[in-house]
């Protein structure tokens, strides 16, 4: 080892020695300190003249300041402007190395509280300009985690305000990965709960009408709701080609490296498994937030804005149905009237279209009860005239069955008596999806409009309600104001109470859990109707036994509710069952045992002949 070597060696001892002194006892090391600070304040100035070349003698006299600073705040309260403003002058010429210390050193400072959070984003900002990923994600991390531990404890508004315009204003500079990474902290520090009011919200969808496509889609997932879904590619523009490599490594490893016909084969098979389970994994919730949509203060606007935006065209066509999907949601969720969208969804309304299950689901979450029917009409009747028909196949048949049940559902005064006499023709069809599809439309009607079916589809339920009066056709604009509680009565018959003789809103108080078994007893009477018959006892308490005890399960069906999300996956044909041997053998085996129970035999034991 050369000498000059061994002591370069010996001195970066000595400083993790000294480093550990002064921590213990800063005062009788405080000349120490002043001699270490005049050997910085050289070797900055030999740094300044040549920032490309790396020194690691300069490194780690920059990480041994950063460490011992606390320990002498006024001496050392000049280090983090120094480093500060070596970074932000030299940061582009400056070898990589030697960048990476002094933002190691400066989140270090940092992490000890020793300057504001606002002082380092400038520089931080600039940085997102280097092809060094790895330092990009490092600036990142600490951001977030930094304003995260900010607010933990106790929130700083003014700060937090501060901090939020600096990122905005980040949001609208030319640089993409400027503007990408102030999004990325916008998205991350929402789904933390860290800046989630109403403030940050309206802030973060003037984003949505961003011309970079990543920053504009991450949000559109953010107010969609998608949990797990936005911030995949907006940081780095590799994230897609090293999952390929990663799947494509994988598969190589499973089939081995030399190409033969078989393996050929076998490896395209694999990397299709592993592309689809990747998928799976990544897509493995639906939950669904509507906080972020509900809190914006002019849904109308950026709807009509964004409408004018895929309009134009010139974009990828899955960004445009991802802005599409979000204008239906916006529509749906606050009840719009934005009527230039219905035209436009009718022109992506065909068999072959590709993914024209999500136009469909995005033009069920744009109809609701205050669109005027005539707006909405000639979309279900061009789905009528090109979907359900039977020159088409089953599986398009029964999505735009699907299709017209939800959009009916949303906003009933559509289908004529005969149109929908048309449709309900279709239940002795040979597809059992579309059997299906249609006993499901004719369900929705029988408890929303059973005025527009046959009788002999109204079911008796439905039948007894209308002769009594007690179901109404429902009129475009009519809102219906009760005088009491919805299925109150049903409450009363419950209990085994007159409710002519007793008035339960004025003379009991009704709890949580009356409030409950009102839920259920609207649910069941719903079903009932959807039936057209009444259920038996047992087949009521069995399915009240089996069912989710959750508020969000009891509400599922009965009407004045808010709008849920509606996905392709929803309206989709039922996919077809495997007919192997095997599958079908299974499913022969408990019908054989029901047969054999219903007819009063016993089946024969393993160790007896049948």
């Amino acid at each position: 080892m050369a000498p000059d070597e061994e002591k370069e060696k010996e001195r970066i001892m000595s400083l993790s020695q000294l480093q550990n002194f002064m921590k213990r006892d800063p005062e009788a090391y405080g000349p120490e300190f002043d001699q270490q600070w005049s050997h910085f304040d050289s070797q900055m100035e030999m740094f300044k003249l040549k920032p490309q070349k790396p020194s690691s003698s300069f490194s780690e006299q920059v990480m041994f300041l950063a460490h011992v600073a606390p320990s002498f705040p006024d001496k050392a309260k000049a280090l983090p402007d120094l480093l500060i403003g070596a970074l932000s002058d030299h940061f582009e010429v400056m070898h990589s190395s030697m960048r990476t210390t002094l933002v190691q050193a400066l989140i270090l400072l940092r992490n000890r509280d020793q300057f504001p959070c606002s002082k380092t984003l400038p520089v931080y900002f600039k940085l997102f300009r280097s092809q060094d990923k790895a330092l990009r994600k490092s600036i990142f991390n600490h951001i977030v985690r930094d304003i995260a531990h900010m607010n933990q404890k106790k929130r700083n508004q003014k700060v937090n305000y501060e901090l939020r315009d600096f990122f905005f204003a980040q949001m609208k500079e030319t640089g993409t990965e400027i503007c990408r990474h102030a999004c990325a902290v916008f998205i991350t520090m929402y789904r933390q709960n860290v800046w989630s009011d109403a403030h940050v919200v309206n802030l973060m969808s003037s984003g949505l009408l961003h011309p970079d496509l990543k920053v504009a889609a991450a949000l559109a997932h953010l107010f969609l709701g998608n949990k797990t879904k936005g911030l995949e590619g907006i940081l780095d523009e590799s994230d897609d080609e090293d999952e390929a490599d990663n799947i494509n490594e994988a598969v190589t490893g499973i089939v081995g490296a030399k190409k033969t016909g078989n393996r050929v084969r076998k490896l395209k098979r694999a990397k299709k498994a592993a592309k689809k389970a990747a998928k799976k994994g990544k897509n493995n919730t639906n939950v669904v937030s509507f906080v972020a949509i509900d809190l914006l203060n002019d849904p109308q606007t950026l709807s009509e804005r964004l409408l004018q935006r895929m309009s134009k065209g010139g974009e990828p066509f899955l960004f445009r149905l991802l802005m599409l999907h979000l204008v239906a949601r916006l529509i749906g969720r606050h009840q719009l009237q934005v009527l230039n969208l219905y035209p436009f969804l009718q022109k992506y309304l065909v068999p072959t279209q590709k993914e024209v299950t999500k136009v469909m689901a995005a033009l069920v979450e744009a109809s609701h009860p205050a669109v005027p029917p005539e707006e909405v009409r000639p979309v279900v009747l061009h789905i009528v005239r090109y979907f359900v028909t039977e020159a088409q196949s089953s599986e398009v048949i029964e999505i735009g069955l699907n299709t017209i049940r939800e959009v009916c559902a949303r906003s009933i005064n559509i289908l004529t008596e005969e149109e929908l006499a048309d449709l309900c023709s279709f239940r002795k069809h040979k597809s059992k999806g579309v059997m299906m599809a249609v006993r499901s439309l004719i369900n929705t009607y029988r408890e929303l409009h059973p005025q527009l079916l046959h009788r002999s589809l109204r079911g008796r339920e439905a039948t007894v309600a209308v002769s009594r009066g007690e179901v109404q056709a429902p009129q475009f604009g009519e809102m219906q104001a009760s005088e009491k509680i919805e299925g109150l009565d049903l409450l009363a018959k419950k209990s085994k109470v007159e409710g002519d003789e007793v008035d339960l809103m004025t003379e009991k108080v009704l709890s949580p859990d009356d409030f409950k078994k009102l839920r259920k007893l609207r649910l069941q009477k719903s079903i009932e109707l959807q039936m057209g018959r009444k259920r038996p006892a047992e087949e009521m308490s069995s399915s009240s036994s089996s069912g989710s005890d959750s508020d969000e399960e009891d509400e599922r069906g009965l009407t004045g509710r808010l709008p849920d999300q509606v996905s392709a996956d929803m309206l989709s044909a039922t996919p077809k069952r495997a007919r192997t041997k095997a599958e079908r053998l299974a499913r022969a085996r408990p019908l054989d045992k029901r047969l054999v129970h219903q007819s009063g035999l016993r089946a024969p034991s393993h160790n007896q002949k049948a």
